[in-house]
Parts: structure tokens; C-alpha cells; sequence
């Protein structure tokens, strides 16, 4: 299995993940004053929680929405904070990825990758960035389904760690899969599928969440969202 159970029972909301070459508590403040900037006074909470597993967490918020209003930032056994976030197409938060490298100077990764058909046509794809100087480093690849029919887009300097023979495979299903997406982050030291690179406790996981977005977020309850929480206790949907 790609994924340890935690992660797998929470699909699709963890085939996006956005990742910051920080320590959790670096990452928090960045994370905080991005979202300020872009929310322009609309009130939001923040706080600091030592769950005890990757379900307690992502069961601690309630309700998902067209654009992220939660975001969980996960402390790990490496050099790098994984942001989790509530948007119900589960396609990550690469425009606050973007702000850390563009704004605070932090190393992201973005990625986004699924075998079968989710919220989006089976497909993956990363954007790494990084700030050398004034000027921001950006490389992206991409391959989607569409159609029926495969397309792989790159742009950018290579990183050392991909392989790009891959990205040739007569397979082309397979040219950026679950699979070769998970080996090209664990050749960068990332495991964000595996529960044991978290580090969960004491109070490493930092929250922040706006509170009270306009009415035009549209707002769904998480088993509209996860297939894997359709047996638990039904759960009144805000919109309905």
C-alpha cells in the first residue's frame, strides 16, 4: 500500500500536500501572517494541540470548504513542516506555498497525485520553489488525464532527485504516479504518506482556521468528502 492506514482512511484529502522546508514553529508564524494578508481582517483562530494520531487531528475539523479555511501544520522527523488543508476539490494550497517561498523565503513543495479518479481526473503532478537571492527558483511537472488521453507538461531546472528517465515510460500512466511520486519525495527525505515521519506530540501540531469566511464559501460536512467516514455518525451538512 502507497499510503500507512491513517493517511489511506482520510483519501482524497491527503493525495494534496503542500510541504515547507521549515521548523513547524517558523512555518506557523509565515503560515499565519500569508493568511492575514490574503483574508484582510476577517477573524481567525490559531492554537498549538498535541494529537495523539493522524485521525485525531483531521477529525478535529468539522467542515470543508470550496477554498481552505482550516490548515494543519504537522512538525515531522526531518527538516520539513507538512501543511494539510480543508478544501473539498483536495487540491492543496499551492498558492500559500507560493507566498512562503515568494515572501518568507522558505523551500515548498507542492504536490498533488491520485491513480484513479478522485475530485480530478487521475493525474499528478509537483511544483517545488525555492528563493536564491531576489529571484524565485520554480520547477513543475505535471501529468493528467484528460479526455482519455495523457499529457505531460515540465518547466523549470530539474531537481537532482527526479527521475527523469520516468517521465519517458511508454506506461504514461505510470510517468508520475502514487508510486513514483512517493519514491521521488523519500529521495528528498519526505514521507507524507507514512505516519511514523510525524511528529505528533507534545504540542507540535499548529492550527489555524478562519472562523467566520463570507457566505459565498461554500461549505460541506467531512463525509461528503471522505469516502472512509460515510460509517460514522452522520453529521448534519452546514449547507443543507
Amino acid at each position: 500500500m502507497t499510503r500507512t492506514p491513517g493517511l489511506e482512511r482520510w483519501w482524497p484529502t491527503t493525495q494534496a500536500l503542500d510541504l515547507v522546508k521549515a521548523s513547524v514553529e517558523d512555518v506557523a508564524g509565515a503560515l499565519r501572517r500569508e493568511i492575514e494578508r490574503s483574508v484582510s481582517g476577517e477573524p481567525i483562530e490559531e492554537s498549538w494541540t498535541a494529537f495523539a494520531s493522524i485521525d485525531e487531528a483531521l477529525t478535529s475539523v468539522e467542515r470543508y470548504t470550496n477554498v481552505p479555511t482550516a490548515v494543519l501544520a504537522f512538525a515531522t522527523e526531518s527538516p520539513w513542516t507538512i501543511l494539510w488543508s480543508n478544501g473539498f476539490h483536495c487540491t492543496g494550497f499551492d498558492s500559500v506555498a507560493s507566498g512562503l517561498t515568494r515572501t518568507h523565503g522558505f523551500e515548498t513543495l507542492h504536490f498533488c497525485v491520485h491513480d484513479e479518479a478522485t475530485t480530478t481526473p487521475p493525474g499528478g503532478g509537483f511544483t517545488w520553489r525555492a528563493r536564491k537571492g531576489a529571484e524565485v527558483v520554480e520547477r513543475s511537472v505535471h501529468s493528467w488525464c484528460t479526455g482519455g488521453y495523457w499529457a505531460i507538461v515540465e518547466a523549470g531546472p530539474p531537481l537532482a532527485e527526479e527521475d527523469l528517465g520516468g517521465y519517458l515510460s511508454p506506461e504514461m500512466s505510470e510517468r508520475l504516479d502514487e508510486r513514483t511520486m512517493k519514491e521521488f519525495l523519500a529521495r528528498k527525505g519526505i514521507e507524507p504518506w507514512n505516519e511514523a515521519f510525524y511528529r505528533l506530540a507534545p504540542d507540535r501540531t499548529f492550527r489555524l482556521e478562519r472562523t467566520s469566511p463570507p457566505e459565498t464559501v461554500e461549505v460541506r460536512a467531512p463525509e461528503r468528502v471522505v469516502a472512509g467516514l460515510e460509517a460514522r455518525v452522520p453529521v448534519a451538512d452546514p449547507q443543507r
